[in-house]
């Protein structure tokens, strides 16, 4: 069953869990008044700075990531790209991609990143749990989930 709490844990979970993954640390993952927030590590928050970034792929898969996420946890449901297809696209254009460059290169991370969700379900739901339940989660704690998870 779809809830919209549980969706925006789903979306922020993807985007600290690739992250991670693609060693694009977050400082914190929060469930705001706005159901978003994603504080990324040397990234001013609400720009664009695909010099501090450093390789376009990490930070466009982290900007897919939540929507692939949402896709994952939700089977069959569409998940609206808003904010993050926009990130992603300027990340791009930053990186001097043409259009057609762009949304193929979108959608190879979709086809990517959701495989790498998919096989890391169990995470995703862990992260997602303790966002719901404490709306915040800061770079430490999501270390140690994301270690527990994978020993057990």
């Amino acid at each position: 069953m779809f809830d919209n709490d549980r969706a925006a844990a789903i979306h922020e979970a993807g985007h600290a869990l690739v992250g991670y993954l693609v060693g694009h640390h977050i400082e914190r993952a929060f469930i705001g008044e706005d159901m978003e927030g994603v504080v990324p590590a040397g990234i001013a928050e609400g720009g664009v700075a695909l010099r501090l970034v450093g390789d376009w792929r990490h930070a466009v898969f982290v900007g897919v990531a939540g929507w692939c996420a949402e896709e994952v946890a939700f089977p069959g449901i569409k998940a609206d790209q808003g904010q993050d297809g926009e990130f992603c696209h300027e990340v791009l254009r930053q990186a001097g991609f043409s259009e057609c460059h762009t949304e193929a290169l979108v959608g190879w991370a979709n086809t990517v990143v959701r495989d790498q969700l998919s096989k890391r379900r169990l995470t995703l739901e862990a992260v997602a749990d303790w966002l719901m339940r404490y709306r915040d989660i800061d770079a430490e704690t999501l270390y140690v989930l994301i270690q527990a998870q994978a020993t057990t």
